[in-house]
């Protein structure tokens, strides 16, 4: 029977199942700027904005931080999103100029506006 298999299965023409890939590596798609204007995100008092330029993007970490009497930091964005402490006393928010240098983003979200609330 294994015979019979081996030599009918001979018969059968192999297929082959590599799949050519390109000579070249693709580039990664461009996902953020460093052209966004400061002035496009209005950021308000006590929040600490730091800038920086991360492999050519335009990043702004905001940081708001409870001081002795509060317990608690929240950054609001937008009016109405909100990012919390976990309990830390400090809370982060991290935006990128996104791709068209038009908008600061966070976590794709475009952000016009960023506050912190202390209690």
């Amino acid at each position: 029977m294994i015979v019979l298999f081996l030599i009918l299965s001979s018969f059968i023409p192999s297929i082959e199942s590599c799949v050519p890939t390109p000579s070249t590596p693709t580039p990664a798609p461009i996902t953020c700027s460093s052209l966004c204007s400061p002035s496009s995100l209005v950021v308000a008092s006590p929040i600490d904005d730091q800038p920086s330029t991360v492999n050519g993007c335009a990043v702004r970490t905001f940081v708001c931080i409870a001081p002795p009497l509060f317990i608690n930091a929240v950054i609001t964005y937008n009016g109405s999103n909100m990012i919390f402490d976990d309990g830390t006393g400090t809370a982060r928010m991290v935006v990128t100029c996104n791709a068209a240098g038009t908008a600061w983003t966070y976590m794709g979200t475009p952000v016009t506006s960023a506050s912190c609330a202390l209690f």
